[in-house]
């Protein structure tokens, strides 16, 4: 909810039943007192949290390596230029076979 609120989440939006969301937080919880203290206007501070999270090996799927951060670069990753392996039809590479 502290993100919501410094990202700039509308405070008062109501459904189509014209309820808020104090509504839905219990009275006197931590949220209560968070939700009531934003709309005076009191923004609430984060606690300080890492930039990337570690993932679990047994959370990746068939144990893929997991991604390593973006640093800058867009677009595809890779080698340039031409792909390996054989190139399927066109003219075989090297010589006339010698008959015995």
């Amino acid at each position: 909810m502290k993100h919501l609120i410094l990202g700039g989440a509308k405070l008062d939006p109501k459904t189509s039943a014209g309820l808020t969301p104090i509504d839905f937080i219990p009275h006197e919880s931590e949220l209560w007192n968070l939700y009531n203290e934003a709309m005076r206007g009191e923004l609430p501070e984060l606690e300080e949290i890492p930039d990337v999270p570690e993932i679990p090996d047994w959370s990746l799927p068939d144990g893929a390596a997991p991604k390593k951060g973006k640093k800058g670069k867009k677009g595809k990753k890779g080698k340039k230029g031409k792909k390996g392996g054989k190139k399927k039809g066109g003219k075989k590479k090297g010589g006339k076979k010698k008959k015995k």
